[in-house]
């Protein structure tokens, strides 16, 4: 763990916008008065995070297209985050306005156009941190998305942020343990929110059982019929799917192609062909099988089979 031990006194208006962009991330800023925008303190890297103190006036700072695309891949892939210690305020990005206050942990992304609003004078902390570190347990695939910006309560974080390098074994174990309490403020808010139950789970339940029901039935699996027999409309029907992020005809083709592989990799079902298990599953067109159990799954119906029966 280091530290910079060179602190910037404040500096008049004109060169405060040069300050902030020198020492963080090139920007627009626009002070309400006359005065110093304010006072930057000591850099200190705990592993991969840095950590700035800073004291401000208030202030309008933006973050441009045009000033993030003079930043490396790498800067880019960064996430700055705000410990509030004192002021309140508004940040805005991707389409949201999240307010903040004293005692809120705020995280928006380099990739995205920003906007952050001091409205009353202002200390906190600013801590900037590796994308990775927020994503580290999702898969590599998933690793890509942008970061939402989010404001989540900072449980007390500026307790635990060395404030200098003294060697000591605490400031050690903080450098290790941040990147993970951060995260887990990051995701806390989907952790408190409470998930909002889609309505009708009783007539869903129905749907799910005459789809069960009809499976192997192409003639009786329409949404005209499933709607008829339940005793709701079609347009009903399509609603209580797309509550739930699906749609009708997904539902029914994902039942069918799980049904197929579970056929497809039983013991007795190996003398039936593939074509039989496509026609038994409601597929009038074996090639329209084979494209659809490919793209569901990652291989052919008979590659499946086949990887089965190697395991046995």
């Amino acid at each position: 763990m280091r530290d910079h031990s060179n602190c910037d006194m404040p500096h008049n208006p004109a060169s405060w916008e040069q300050l902030l962009s020198r020492r963080f991330v090139p920007g627009h800023t626009s002070l309400t008065s006359a005065d110093p925008g304010g006072h930057i303190g000591q850099e200190v890297f705990a592993g991969a995070l840095s950590m700035t103190p800073l004291t401000l006036q208030p202030q309008i700072i933006t973050h441009s297209a045009q000033h993030l695309s003079a930043l490396s891949a790498d800067v880019r892939d960064t996430v700055l985050s705000h410990i509030v210690i004192e002021g309140e305020g508004v940040i805005e990005q991707k389409g949201a306005t999240l307010r903040f206050r004293a005692g809120d942990l705020s995280f928006r992304n380099l990739q995205q156009p920003s906007r952050i609003v001091f409205e009353t004078p202002a200390r906190l902390i600013a801590v900037r941190m590796p994308r990775g570190a927020l994503l580290w347990h999702q898969a590599r695939s998933d690793r890509r998305q942008l970061l939402r910006p989010r404001v989540v309560a900072s449980y007390g974080l500026n307790t635990l942020l060395p404030v200098s390098d003294q060697g000591s074994v605490s400031s050690l174990y903080a450098g290790f343990a941040l990147p993970w309490l951060f995260a887990a403020a990051y995701y806390s808010i989907e952790r408190d929110a409470e998930p909002a139950k889609p309505p009708n789970a009783t007539r869903w339940q129905q749907v799910l059982s005459y789809v069960e029901t009809h499976l192997f039935d192409a003639s009786a699996l329409s949404p005209a019929d499933c709607a008829r027999a339940v005793g709701i409309s079609e347009r009903y029907l399509y609603r209580l799917a797309s509550l739930r992020g699906i749609t009708f005809s997904r539902l029914v083709k994902h039942r069918r192609l799980e049904t197929a592989r579970a056929l497809l990799e039983h013991p007795a079902s190996r003398h039936v062909s593939i074509a039989s298990v496509a026609y038994q599953c409601g597929f009038t067109e074996p090639a329209h099988f084979s494209r659809a159990y490919r793209q569901h799954f990652g291989q052919s119906p008979r590659q499946s089979r086949k990887s089965s029966t190697a395991t046995r």
